[in-house]
């Protein structure tokens, strides 16, 4: 399997209105952005029954996301590496990984790889790279954030769209001031590893060697000096620590010293690349895998059908110009579930006490009951094996409405064929 389109950005031109209808003006407003799921990405997530590991990349337009994506799963190539200006990942791409090439993570999870477009292109908005970042996060369970060369200002600077993200995406619907809903919501973003790649500095301060997790928390020290000039700079790194309590740090060397082969990694020979590189990339392969962990709502392990249903919710928000709210789009899968638990339990329901009844057969009232009740009880064991929420009492009052209508139907049904069959015995 390879990487397929999860996320598209579809343009719509938007026409100018005029005052005067009839004037002719047709000059065109910014487009209008919106974001559909692929279809052959909701056929592959409805296909899987396992909880998932979603790990998900961002950073900055022609990076090198997609190359350590690909060195994730397995691969030289899969995602797309372009070797131009041009940002090269348009929305958001997804790759489930091969049992063969990742054992399973933990509680049997799948991983699923998702590579999201590059920031800060020439060619997209600031609004733009918001809804992809938020899209990334909410979505994904690990979450790494691809940097070049060190945590500077610049840097730090670049993540500074993490500060609109409380304009775009709410943990509930009530209101509370920016700074609380940052901590709110950062109970349901995913692990976060700041990557920095192409990394030739030494890992000390004062003489006295530190990690790279050192490295990040001392970048995100408020910095000292005029609140009016260094104010809005440690706002960003006030709300980094928010969002991401669950933090950490990895280094990558360069991984060729020729320049110019920079521009071809993905078709290089592992030989081509610097032995210190391959070794800091089979630690940062080892951590990721190691400490991912499935992707989880309010304790419930999400699924593929699942996944998919939340993912719609946040991409509707955005196309209605809405709030991302967690609460909600969680409040959909779980009504999504529950109602797939209710049908299965009722044909559950059906198949059993049809496996016990023969056709047209003619049983005595006590032996319906006792089919009855034996298929009652598996219908609720099947309901509440697939049920999520906790709060269905609804949904348990509708299946036993069912299950005791089909009960009177069959009671009918029986009374009617016995009825016939004593006709045809008098006839005879």
């Amino acid at each position: 399997m390879k990487p397929i389109k999860f996320i598209t950005a579809v343009t719509v031109p938007q026409p100018h209105e005029s005052e005067n209808q009839y004037d002719g003006d047709n000059t065109e407003q910014d487009p209008k952005t919106t974001f559909e799921i692929n279809q052959e990405a909701i056929d592959l997530l409805n296909s899987i029954n396992e909880p998932l590991c979603v790990i998900s990349i961002a950073g900055v337009y022609r990076s090198g996301k997609s190359f350590i994506l690909n060195q994730l799963a397995g691969y030289q190539d899969g995602f797309n590496i372009g070797a131009t200006v041009e940002p090269c990942t348009q929305g958001i791409w997804m790759w489930l990984i091969e049992d063969e090439k990742r054992p399973r993570g933990p509680e049997g999870c799948r991983y699923l790889l998702l590579d999201s477009e590059g920031l800060g292109s020439y060619v997209k908005t600031e609004s733009y790279d918001v809804q992809i970042f938020a899209l990334a996060l909410l979505i994904g369970s690990f979450f790494i954030y691809n940097g070049l060369s060190s945590i500077d200002e610049g840097s730090i600077d670049k993540l500074s769209l993490v500060v609109q993200l409380t304009k775009h995406i709410r943990a509930a619907a009530e209101d509370v001031n920016e700074l609380s809903e940052a901590s709110r919501i950062g109970m349901y973003f995913p692990k976060f590893l700041y990557l920095v790649r192409d990394f030739s500095l030494d890992l000390n301060i004062g003489g006295k060697k530190i990690s790279p997790k050192d490295y990040l928390e001392n970048a995100l020290q408020p910095m000292k000096g005029d609140p009016a000039r260094v104010g809005g700079r440690n706002q960003v790194r006030e709300f980094i620590k928010q969002f991401f309590p669950d933090r950490d740090c990895f280094t990558l060397k360069r991984p060729v010293a020729d320049e110019s082969d920079l521009q071809n990694l993905g078709s290089l020979p592992v030989s081509s690349f610097r032995p210190e590189y391959l070794e800091q990339v089979s630690e940062l392969i080892d951590h990721i895998f190691r400490t991912a962990v499935p992707k989880k709502i309010h304790g419930q392990k999400l699924n593929g059908p699942m996944l998919r249903e939340l993912t719609q919710t946040y991409v509707d928000a955005i196309n209605k110009g809405s709030s991302l709210t967690i609460s909600t789009a969680w409040e959909n899968v779980v009504r999504q579930e529950c109602q797939n638990a209710i049908a299965s339990a009722k044909a559950a329901y059906t198949k059993h006490i049809g496996h016990s009844l023969e056709t047209n057969a003619i049983v005595e009232d006590n032996e319906l009951e006792t089919f009855h009740r034996d298929a009652e009880v598996y219908a609720n064991l099947i309901f509440r094996e697939k049920a999520i929420g906790g709060d269905y009492w609804a949904l348990e009052d509708e299946l036993k409405k069912y299950v005791y209508e089909s009960k009177d139907r069959l009671k009918v049904d029986n009374y009617i064929r016995s009825q016939q069959y004593c006709q045809k015995v008098l006839e005879e």
